[in-house]
């Protein structure tokens, strides 16, 4: 692919990291420029057929660190400018010079290859570099503090260097090497050394002014000795009197100088040396000829501190922690862990940091002496004589006490293990050591894994969402306090952290509509929620529009009906009735069945079964419910009795209560307020204490509501049918089932309470069997408890016909529901109102 033996592009995408064209029928090299402004770092372009002359190299716009060349047909010399980079141009037909920036790196038998195979003149000699400035700077990038090495020939790979900072990014070929890890001034003093060239320097990237040993002076030229001094000369700057001294030569401990010019005043004459931006003001006698003049202006440091900080104004040293003494020489020691012995006594093994200097070495554990057996720098053992309990540990060596109280504990032979692992389901207790062997998916307080069960296996349990428009959102959950690598994605975007703790994430997202997949991903572990995340809409619909304006008015923020004066029901199409509940009575089953009969109709209400689902919506776990509960509590007139039962083999509890309202309130559930009226029925479910299987996974709370006929009633006489009104960006939702005129309304607003957060729950119509309907409400993962709030109410029909003797009657008829959800506690409002009208001109007026 090839424009008569060019490069086919004028222009190339960002992004792109490495570009490749071999083996190909290039002829000619492409215009560097296509690669200005780019993301590439390396280009290849071997094994080719281009020719002709390498033009100047400018890598001033373009991020390339390598250019590979290799058999080609390239002729001429290589430019200078080619330092920049590292070239690779073997198997070429080039001549000439190779620049000294490569040559001072041929000790390196491996990158002497990559000029082979051509006919420089210079290809067995090896250069000198004789061009270092080095500076080793410290600066900060968006994650946290790095090292950058810059300076001229400092090679081509980060490999080539030693030292004790890990260099790691070749940034600019031969002028910028990066390390990443993180790092703390603290004025240390750096060697490095180079491989390649066996040359070495010393370094420092934290700011310290120029300190002044002594200042030589000889015929004109002067030498200043002492610290911090740079091997870049244009750095540096020394004024004498109102004289420059120009240098000439400069390393980290030594620069020279040329005063061309004496100042008029050439006793005790005053003087500037800066470096960078940093100097040091001193006073220097010039009349004295020997070559002998010295000046001193610091204090010294005995034994240079054993390489460690001196401080140059008192003569004191700042010794590190581990070190301590005037010299830094006598080990500061302490003791980093113990490993005990049983209660019986013997060896015990201290690791910590002891130094090789061991002075009246004496160890006490309680009140007996711990006798030495063995010692190092780094680990000492000794024996023990019985005990139990803790014990205060004293370490005793070179004047210094090191103690720690309670540091030392006997063992028990038998060792028990936090909270016993809690249960079997979560791990099983490792008697000879105490430590918990997780099982996958328990490991501690929340989900852990990993080997030492630290790492959080995280988990989303409620999710407060934004509207269509994008913006904030909230996660609520269990992350841990480790945050490696942490990305959140919802749908195909990602949303951008904001704030993060160990039980709840911000984070900020852009326009979409319906429902997104959600996947939280840290420390090498993802999470992922189906249709988790749904779009909210800013207007709210209401069930049917609520019929015309004659009926009612539509509340666009949260989608419930505001009935006009006569007229009832949730989408406002009821007549209202003056709350006469007819022949309509309601029965608590010990079964913990509802039982609502009126006339010919029965309506029933079950709590089925609870199961456990995963990520695909597969039942892992099924828990038959029905004909399990027992009454714990029960009013007078049995108006709310409440039931309890225990999972089999488990410590879940689930508590159902249900109540009859005996008069109309106002409710209010997770922000949205809601009326009951009086002879409504309050169905609640509480869930406790559930293990899961997987934290991906959820509950499932199955209820079934179904609708029969006592006796035949010919002139109402309809077959069972359903309809739904469900939308994933709307508070509420409604289903509706049409029985003999009847017409059964179930409205389902979309949130839960999980662990104490609103979050978005969707409902879904899980099964339709002829007269027996099943809701689905489904809610996230929750780690203690879900709150679900649907209600029901009951509108007839226009066409109904109370009886065949012209009596009329209206019913509201309850609807069954089955809530998803973990550690739950569901509430139902099944609202019945019959409708009963007492003069049939006024009844036929109204339909």
């Amino acid at each position: 692919f090839h424009i008569n033996g060019e490069f086919p592009f004028s222009k190339l995408p960002n992004g792109l990291l490495q570009f490749t064209y071999y083996s190909g029928q290039l002829k000619k090299l492409p215009n560097y420029k296509i690669f200005d402004n780019t993301d590439i770092y390396q280009l290849f372009l071997y094994y080719n057929q281009i020719g002709g002359d390498l033009p100047k190299w400018d890598g001033s716009k373009n991020n390339i660190t390598t250019l590979d060349l290799t058999s080609n047909s390239i002729t001429g010399t290589i430019d200078e400018s080619y330092c920049s980079v590292y070239l690779i141009i073997n198997r070429n037909l080039m001549t000439g010079k190779i620049p000294e920036c490569f040559t001072c790196h041929f000790s390196d038998i491996n990158f002497k290859l990559n000029f082979g195979q051509n006919s420089f003149d210079n290809y067995d000699t090896i250069g000198t570099c004789s061009k270092n400035e080095f500076n080793v700077s410290n600066s900060f990038t968006l994650f946290m503090d790095v090292l950058s090495l810059i300076g001229q020939n400092i090679g081509y790979s980060q490999n080539d260097i030693e030292s004790n900072i890990q260099f790691n990014l070749m940034l600019k070929a031969n002028s910028i090497i990066i390390a990443y890890d993180s790092y703390t001034p603290n004025r240390i003093i750096h060697e490095i050394s180079f491989k390649s060239t066996g040359q070495k320097f010393t370094l420092t990237p934290d700011p310290y002014p120029p300190l002044l040993s002594n200042i030589t002076s000889n015929n004109h030229i002067l030498v200043f000795k002492g610290l911090y001094y740079s091997y870049d000369i244009t750095e540096i700057t020394i004024t004498i009197g109102d004289k420059s001294c120009d240098v000439t030569d400069s390393t980290f401990y030594q620069i020279t100088c040329t005063l061309t010019t004496y100042p008029n005043q050439l006793n005790n004459v005053s003087g500037t040396l800066k470096v960078d931006q940093l100097q040091t003001t001193f006073n220097l006698n010039l009349d004295n000829n020997d070559g002998n003049e010295v000046f001193n202006n610091y204090s010294s440091c005995p034994d240079n501190c054993n390489g460690y900080i001196c401080n140059y104004n008192t003569g004191i040293c700042e010794c590190p922690k581990d070190w301590t003494g005037e010299n830094c020489y006598t080990p500061n020691h302490y003791v980093s862990s113990i490993t005990p012995t049983y209660e019986d006594g013997g060896f015990v093994t201290m690791n910590g940091w002891f130094g090789d200097i061991h002075q009246d070495l004496n160890i006490t554990i309680g009140n007996q002496g711990c006798k030495i057996d063995t010692i190092s720098s780094n680990t000492i053992t000794c024996n023990i004589g019985p005990g139990t309990g803790k014990k205060d540990v004293i370490v005793n060596q070179n004047g210094i006490t090191w103690k720690s109280f309670n540091f030392f504990i006997y063992q028990s032979k038998q060792q028990t293990c936090l909270n016993n692992c809690i249960d079997t389901n979560h791990g099983t207790c490792n008697t000879s050591n105490g430590i918990c062997e997780c099982k996958s998916g328990w490991t501690g307080f929340d989900y852990w894994t990993g080997e030492n069960c630290l790492t959080p296996n995280h988990y989303v349990s409620s999710i407060t969402p934004t509207y269509e428009d994008g913006g904030l959102v909230t996660m609520n959950g269990w992350f841990g306090d480790i945050h490696q690598d942490l990305n959140i994605t919802i749908g195909n975007q990602e949303c951008k952290i904001d704030t993060i703790s160990s039980n709840t994430i911000t984070c900020n997202i852009g326009a979409g509509t319906g429902k997104k997949d959600v996947i939280v991903y840290q420390n090498g572990i993802t999470w992922k929620s189906f249709n988790f995340f749904v779009y909210q809409s800013k207007q709210q619909t209401c069930l049917n529009n609520c019929i015309d304006t004659n009926h009612g008015i539509c509340n666009t923020s949260n989608g419930i009906c505001e009935c006009k004066s006569g007229w009832t029901g949730f989408d406002c199409n009821s007549p209202s009735n003056n709350n006469n509940n007819g022949n309509t009575n309601s029965t608590v089953n010990p079964d913990g069945s509802t039982t609502i009969n009126n006339d010919q109709t029965t309506y029933n209400i079950l709590i089925t079964s609870l199961l456990e689902l995963d990520i695909n919506s597969d039942t892992v776990k099924q828990y038959p419910l029905q004909n399990n509960w027992n009454i714990t509590s029960n009013d007078k007139n049995g108006s709310n009795v409440t039931f309890t039962q225990i999972l089999n083999e488990t410590e879940c509890q689930i508590v159902l209560s249900i109540q009859e309202i005996e008069n109309d309130i106002q409710y209010s559930f997770a922000g949205l307020e809601f009326k009951l009226d009086k002879g409504s029925i309050k169905v609640s479910v509480s869930i406790h204490n559930y293990n899961y299987q997987s934290p991906l996974n959820t509950l499932q709370l199955q209820m079934i509501s179904n609708v029969s006929d006592t006796t035949s009633n010919d002139c109402n006489s309809k077959s069972a049918s359903t309809s739904t009104s469900i939308l994933d960006n709307q508070t509420l939702n409604y289903i509706s089932i049409n029985k003999d005129n009847k017409i059964l309304y179930g409205r389902f607003i979309n949130r839960a309470i999980s662990d104490g957060h609103t979050t978005l729950i969707t409902t879904s119509l899980i099964s339709n069997q002829n007269e027996s309907v099943t809701i689905g409400i489904n809610i996230p993962h929750c780690r203690t408890s879900c709150y679900i709030d649907p209600d029901f109410s009951v509108i007839i029909s226009p066409d109904f016909k109370s009886n065949c003797n012209n009596k009329s009657k209206k019913y509201v008829i309850p609807v069954a529901v089955v809530v998803s959800c973990i550690g739950v506690a569901a509430i139902v409002m099944i609202t019945y109102f019959i409708y009963k009208r007492k003069q049939n001109k006024i009844f036929e007026k109204k339909i």
